[in-house]
């Protein structure tokens, strides 16, 4: 057996536990039937959900490598500086101690260890009550009540714990008392929006050695979700409030698509590199979702899909982007003749930003300069911009298209697309049907 193994059995039996589940042990990994891995993939969820305690390796690189690591105790106190404050009242000598620690030690030793960057490990940590993960420093623990360490046993320190990457067991909390505390009571819809937001920037960052199971490596979360919401699940996003999800970008300096086929084009399970989730809310959407068909490797409809397509309506505009001459890596945009120039605004930011689902060296540009188009997805608010959803044609006789980014769109320029959305559309453009100045498209 492992060695890794034997560790965490040694760690059971201290904990007193009868049982342990070992993905490894309790499924068959056979590439060539994978009957009995999708079906226990499917129940993830359940595993997770029931666990006493979830063990983490937290930087263990394979089985072989040991849950414990050799180290000094005494190294990972933190450091005591001793001073002598003098009163600037009374005079008095006041003998002080402060600690000296590392406020990023939470995010070195845990959220960028080297298991929490898989990203199936992600609805271990937010589904399993309870984690422990064996670092290389410490152990390190993780509950829907407390963060805490070796150092910080009863808790961490309130300067540590105001750090962002910490209290990560709070999407848990989230799904846990979901109804009582109101996340996902149908007029708060927007705060559990948030929380799924969160989770998929958290998720869409974590590294697969199967690109194809970006779906189903998060379906247990997804199921955790949808009992819930009780809404329908649609490709790694919600139904109820699809179209505001559709405005997600690419967030990483590197994005492409995997060779497998696993997501259709409007969803951002079909990258590969880390994504922005959308900031915009259904209130403000020029665009709606008149019906989405999915196609699904198995009979589990949060894990993989074969193919999918929705049906999009709004005003399609041919676009065209341009190199700024005055502002680097920039474009001028083009939207039905009308110029939308790179330009920099108020806030010190230059308007339009172009977001491409695919990095630079994979793009044709040339192909995009010629023929685009794109739908106002949300015409902004006081905090953000207008967005467009930007694709590319694929079937022009039958309105066919992919999508290949989203455009922001802000400041003094924000009014003259507004101006666009008021008017009817043009009737020439290729569609699926147009209607009362409106097109509907095909998104696959």
């Amino acid at each position: 057996m492992p060695r890794l193994f034997q560790d965490v059995i040694s760690v059971v039996r201290l904990l007193g536990v009868r049982y342990r589940w070992i993905d490894s042990f309790c499924i068959f990994q056979d590439k060539d039937d994978k009957t009995d891995w999708e079906h226990e993939a499917s129940l993830m969820e359940k595993v997770y959900t029931h666990s006493y305690c979830n063990i983490s390796a937290a930087d263990a690189e394979n089985c072989s490598w040991s849950l414990f690591n050799v180290r000094e105790p005494q190294s990972i106190n933190p450091e005591t500086l001793a001073l002598d404050l003098v009163s600037d009242e009374t005079g008095v000598v006041i003998p002080v101690h402060f600690y000296v620690y590392n406020c990023d030690f939470w995010f070195n030793q845990v959220t960028d260890a080297l298991v929490n960057n898989r990203a199936w490990v992600l609805q271990e940590r937010i589904l399993a009550p309870r984690i422990l993960h064996f670092g290389k420093r410490q152990v390190m623990w993780e509950c829907c009540e407390k963060d805490a360490s070796e150092v910080f046993p009863h808790g961490l320190h309130p300067e540590l714990a105001a750090s962002e990457y910490v209290r990560f067991k709070s999407f848990a909390l989230g799904l846990d008392q979901g109804d009582q505390r109101g996340y996902f009571d149908t007029s708060r819809l927007p705060v559990a929006q948030l929380l799924w937001n969160r989770i998929i920037f958290s998720y869409a960052r974590c590294s697969l050695s199967r690109p194809e199971d970006k779906l189903v490596a998060c379906s247990g979360i997804a199921k955790r979700f949808q009992s819930m919401l009780h809404d329908t699940y649609v490709a790694g996003m919600w139904r109820n409030n699809l179209e505001a999800q559709l405005l997600w970008r690419r967030s990483s300096s590197v994005g492409s698509r995997p060779g497998v086929y696993r997501a259709p084009t409007w969803s951002w399970a079909s990258l590969d590199g880390a994504v922005g989730p959308s900031i915009w809310s259904q209130d403000g959407c020029k665009i709606e979702v008149e019906d989405v068909h999915l196609s699904y490797a198995t009979s589990d409809k949060t894990g993989g899909i074969t193919d999918g397509w929705l049906r999009l309506r709004g005003v399609l505009l041919e676009t065209k982007l341009v190199n700024s001459m005055e502002h680097e890596a920039a474009f001028d945009l083009y939207l039905e003749g009308v110029r939308v120039a790179a330009t920099l605004t108020n806030a010190n930011r230059v308007s339009p930003v172009v977001f491409f689902d695919i990095s630079g060296d994979s793009v044709d540009y040339e192909d995009v300069e010629s023929r685009a188009f794109s739908m106002v997805g949300h015409t902004g608010n006081e905090r953000f911009g207008i967005a467009l959803l930007l694709f590319k044609i694929i079937d022009e006789q039958r309105g066919v298209f992919e999508r290949i980014g989203l455009v922001y769109i802000f400041g003094e320029q924000e009014e003259k697309i507004r101006s666009l959305t008021r008017r009817p559309g043009n009737s020439t453009l290729p569609c699926a049907e147009f209607k009362d100045g409106k097109h509907t498209i095909i998104v696959k």
